[in-house]
């Protein structure tokens, strides 16, 4: 049931991320917003979707409630950048610098994170549903309230993660470290997790309605 469920789920947010898709296309980048950016690095609520924004310095940036929609920032430093509130939807951001990051409320539905740095920042409220943040650094990040429903946090390190209300049903959590990671009231049903997942001493990923991953 938990299989079928995650099916649907997984084709629902596929369809989603084409219709998104198809009508950010029709309104891509302001090109002033983009070199506004370049240039000094404020840049709250420009549209920036899917601009060539890759191997750039910005580092404690302001793009809150920014459009970075489909956006291409693969290899950019992010430190401590404002992010509040922003589009980062189906962004690529493999690999960031995110570290001290303000994410609080933004929208990274399907973001690529596959082996980005987010320790210690901020992903309260955040929309994370199908992001894929595959071996990324989250140690003492907030992820207070976040959506992470079918999310690939496989290999992630969530050590010291503050994850309480968050929201990791069917969730990937294989050979994840959760050690120390706040966990109260969030829901961890049907997420999967494997012998390699590492949890709080006396934690019962069964009694959390979790799934063993074959």
């Amino acid at each position: 049931m938990v299989t079928r469920s995650r099916s649907i789920l997984t084709l629902a947010l596929s369809l989603l991320g084409t219709a998104t898709f198809g009508a950010s296309m029709a309104s891509a980048f302001n090109p002033a917003d983009v070199q506004r950016l370049k240039t000094s690095k404020q840049c709250p609520n420009c549209d920036l979707s899917y601009a060539n924004l890759g191997r750039l310095d910005l580092s404690g940036a302001n793009l809150s409630q920014s459009n970075l929609s489909g956006a291409g920032l693969r290899g950019s430093n992010m430190q401590g950048a404002n992010l509040s509130l922003a589009n980062l939807s189906s962004a690529d951001l493999i690999g960031n610098n995110l570290s001290g990051a303000n994410l609080s409320g933004a929208n990274l539905l399907g973001a690529y994170l596959r082996q980005a740095n987010l320790q210690q920042a901020n992903l309260a409220y955040a929309t994370m549903s199908a992001v894929n943040l595959n071996g990324a650094n989250l140690i003492n990040a907030n992820l207070y309230r976040a959506i992470l429903i079918n999310a690939d946090l496989t290999s992630a390190n969530l050590s010291g993660a503050n994850l309480l209300r968050a929201d990791l049903g069917v969730a990937s959590l294989q050979s994840a470290n959760l050690s120390g990671a706040i966990l109260e009231r969030a829901n961890l049903v049907g997420a999967f997790y494997n012998q390699s997942t590492t949890f709080n001493s006396g934690f019962s990923p069964v009694f959390r309605g979790m799934e063993a991953a074959n």
